[in-house]
């Protein structure tokens, strides 16, 4: 039958592990809710960052390599990133290119505005794999993508929700 030979190519066909990621925001009842899944075979793990002057205070998602996959920060910024396939990407000679962008933003910002204005300001060469959702205690959503023909790009939530996944949006 067509489910026993499904089930033997599935468990014939090279284990790949697949970056299968979903992030979304609800905003409902003056609440604002972000959830995302790791899907991967490694514990998860969280873990907090104290606030130290120039630094905001956080909680952290992500595995034993202390690298956040997920964050929220204490004015309520929050953000998760999907891997995408990589596609190619250049740096703007004019911006700087920090260490690690999204950390310095969990850092030092509390609105998805204020994100923007430094994806606006710095390099990000991380785009080329991934996009990153931000949402912010005001109900604010984006998502941070790049696309080799058109540079940065930036999807804001409309309406209750906003989804992503592993797909470009654009």
């Amino acid at each position: 039958s067509f489910m026993t030979c499904l089930v033997v190519v599935s468990a014939c066909w090279p284990f790949s592990p697949s970056g299968a990621c979903s992030i979304f925001t609800v905003v409902r009842d003056a609440q604002v809710l972000m959830g995302n899944n790791e899907d991967f075979i490694r514990p998860g793990v969280i873990w907090f960052v104290p606030a130290r002057k120039n630094r905001l205070g956080r909680v952290n998602v992500g595995f034993d390599t202390s690298f956040a996959q997920g964050s929220m920060n204490e004015k309520g910024l929050a953000f998760d990133g999907a891997a995408l396939a990589p596609v190619a990407w250049e740096a703007d000679s004019s911006k700087k290119t920090p260490k690690n962008i999204v950390e310095k933003i969990m850092n030092e910002c509390g609105t998805v505005e204020e994100a923007i204005e430094y994806f606006e300001s710095y390099n990000a060469p991380f785009l080329r794999n991934a996009q990153i959702m931000f949402a912010d205690s005001t109900g604010d959503s984006v998502v941070v993508a790049y696309l080799s023909n058109k540079g940065i790009t930036y999807t804001r939530g409309k309406g209750d929700h906003h989804i992503v996944t592993n797909n470009r949006l654009e």
